[in-house]
């Protein structure tokens, strides 16, 4: 609220005191206009609201840019326009804007292999994503305690590389060279006397003794490289057990954790499941897994791990590059695991493939739990929001910022908004027109690292977009209550629901469920309320598309439930068969009992010894004091070596 009110009187001593900004024109004398504050503040709120409220311009924005540029505009939307990264509404939003540039994105694609491990505006957008605040927490509170243990170990050498071991092995002299065997040579021919005559005199012998002395040098080469070999490969073979033994204390975390995992993040996973099963209606669940992983582990979790500093997870300003190889084989084997692949493609790699073999299904497991979450617009209540939002919230915005995205959206016009009633395009012309607008930006000045706030006020259409997310939530709830066949609500091609029929069917149901049919007619009249709207149509045809997204989601969700539930009766089952076992166990050994009373019944030494261990475990246990973590036992490695082996 200070925050807020601070900010107020800032704009209003800006507008007071008329401030006009300048930059050197073009030919050095000439003095533009750059922002007249109290002026253009209105257009800009007005078309930052735009952007921000209606994410399919942003969306169509990126589109148009190379990849080499897109980067400074996704700070922009994901820092700047959506900056308040707690807050509900702009989070809602923000996920929308994701939600269509997937959708635009698989829909566009021709094969999965690599969807969204290929270098994209999508998966960009993804990567950019995930380092906002939330996702950033997060994964401080998960990793930073395994990453810290790896980093303050030191210089922990994990190195499976064998062409690097050897060149290591080389390096230490554990392998002769070649200079002994000239010397010998040398030598042999010295103390025949000689000179070329002592060689022709004795040539017989001289070439049996050279021969002799080639075959033991190269003897003595070869066994001494056999127990480089030897010692090379015991070395592999301990880093890849610790590797593994390190991977899995990363897995287990992981899993752990998934409760913890932001909604955003698992929402993404939840729309690239569903989008998956659209386009291919007989994709498996380890292909849907798969491409799960390309975002979860390649564009969230393995940036963190390989880059510790820009996450602040250790003290240490940088890793040292031993450390950073070491973290970086960690990412290796956690994308191998995410990936649905037959066959590792770096050979070195090759001795972890039985591990990663060994733990695929249960990763698997974990993306499609990743997708077991609500509509944000159920989880977030951003209908709340919006009908909270009487129009004005505020935007704080550098000048150059403002500038880029004024000029791509200009440079853009005709494919971003091109209806002449756009309100977009009317407010770009119209401040483009009167020579209002950003002139010139020198990123280096400072005026243009200068901040600004602006109003963004919502227009007269907010009632529209209110309707949209009401309405839908209205038949996320019909989709939760009513049975139907699919003949009876979707439309004749099979594709999208026809939400005149679903809402007509839940009407139908009053008399059974009182409930569902006030939401029936609760529906009806929102879709009335959207088809009185100019462009009725095209939010009819938009609603319909979300919410056939969200059935097939929660159809999914479904699925999962009753896989689970068949797996708990069969457990429940195994423990009633344990129960009534123990139950004859019990009313045997009271029959035996009953028919030896009056004699001695003595405990069996085997069970008095066992008894006497478990009291003995117990009490030194409790005699143990809390150690400070270590790599050692963070991850439960069994340290049969020294230290000093696995360090440079």
């Amino acid at each position: 609220m200070l925050d807020r009110l601070v900010s107020k009187g800032s704009q209003d001593r800006l507008a007071a005191l008329d401030l006009e900004l300048t930059l050197d024109g073009a030919n050095g004398d000439e003095r533009v206009p750059l922002v007249r504050a109290h002026e253009r503040s209105k257009q800009y709120g007005a078309l930052f609201y735009h952007l921000q409220s209606n994410p399919t311009y942003l969306v169509l924005l990126l589109s148009t840019m190379h990849l080499s540029d897109i980067d400074p505009l996704l700070d922009v939307i994901m820092f700047t326009i959506y900056g308040s990264q707690y807050d509900s509404r702009e989070e809602h939003l923000l996920l929308s804007m994701l939600q269509t540039a997937l959708a635009q994105h698989f829909t566009a694609s021709e094969e999965t292999a690599n969807l969204l491990r290929a270098n994209s505006p999508v998966s960009r957008m993804l990567t950019t994503y995930a380092r906002r605040a939330k996702a950033r927490t997060y994964l401080r509170s998960t990793m930073s305690k395994l990453i810290s243990a790896i980093v303050d170990s030191g210089d922990l050498d994990l190195e499976i590389n064998p062409l690097k071991l050897d060149s290591e092995s080389v390096d230490g002299g554990s392998i002769g060279g070649g200079n002994s065997s000239g010397g010998e040579e040398t030598g042999d021919e010295g103390s025949s006397g000689g000179g070329s005559n002592g060689f022709r005199s004795r040539s017989g012998s001289r070439k049996s003794s050279l021969s002799s002395t080639r075959k033991s040098f190269q003897f003595l080469k070869s066994n001494s490289a056999q127990k480089a070999a030897k010692k090379t490969q015991d070395m592999l073979d301990e880093r890849t057990a610790i590797l593994a033994d390190i991977v899995r204390g990363f897995l287990d975390t992981l899993i752990g954790s998934i409760d913890e995992v932001p909604f955003g993040i698992r929402w993404i996973c939840k729309q690239i499941r569903v989008l998956v099963k659209q386009k291919y209606p007989d994709s498996t669940d380890l292909n849907i897994a798969s491409l799960i992983g390309g975002f979860f582990m390649l564009r969230f979790l393995n940036p963190a791990i390989v880059s510790p500093e820009e996450y602040t997870f250790t003290k240490a300003a940088k890793p040292s590059e031993t450390t950073k190889r070491t973290l970086t084989l960690i990412a290796k084997v956690l994308q191998n695991l995410a990936n649905k692949t037959t066959a590792i493609k770096e050979d070195y790699m090759t001795p972890l493939f039985p591990f990663i073999e060994a733990h695929k299904e249960r990763v698997s497991q974990f993306f499609l739990d990743l997708c077991n979450v609500n509509d944000f617009d159920q989880v977030l209540k951003t209908e709340v929001y919006l009908e909270r939002f009487h129009g004005q919230t505020e935007l704080t915005i550098r000048f150059d910022q403002v500038f880029v995205v004024e000029s791509l959206l200009i440079k853009n016009l005709d494919m971003i908004a091109p209806h002449p009633n756009d309100p977009v395009r009317g407010i770009l012309l119209e401040l483009a027109g009167d020579g209002g607008g950003v002139k010139s930006v020198d990123p280096a000045g400072e005026t243009n690292r200068k901040r600004i706030r602006l109003d963004l006020v919502a227009p007269a259409d907010l009632e529209e977009e209110s309707v949209v997310v009401r309405a839908k939530a209205s038949f996320c709830k019909i989709l939760q209550y009513v049975s139907f066949r699919e003949d009876d609500v979707f439309d004749g091609r099979g594709y999208f629901l026809d939400l005149q029929r679903l809402a007509d069917l839940a009407v139908s149901l009053r008399a059974v469920n009182p409930i569902v049919g006030k939401e029936g007619v609760h529906a009806l009249r929102l879709l009335a309320d959207l088809k009185a709207q100019p462009s009725g149509a095209s939010l009819l045809k938009k609603l319909s598309e979300d919410v056939t997204l969200e059935l097939e989601g929660l159809q999914l969700v479904t699925r999962t439930f009753a896989e689970e539930y068949h797996v708990l009766e069969s457990v429940l089952a195994d423990a009633y068969e344990q129960e009534e076992m123990l139950r004859s166990r019990i009313q045997s050994s009271s029959e035996y009992l009953v028919n030896s009373k009056g004699e001695a019944v003595s405990i069996p030494a085997s069970v008095t010894t066992a008894i006497n261990n478990v009291d003995s475990v117990g009490a030194s246990a409790d005699q143990l004091s809390p150690q400070k973590p270590t790599i050692w036992n963070l991850f439960g490695l069994h340290r049969s070596t020294s230290q000093n082996q696995l360090q440079k």
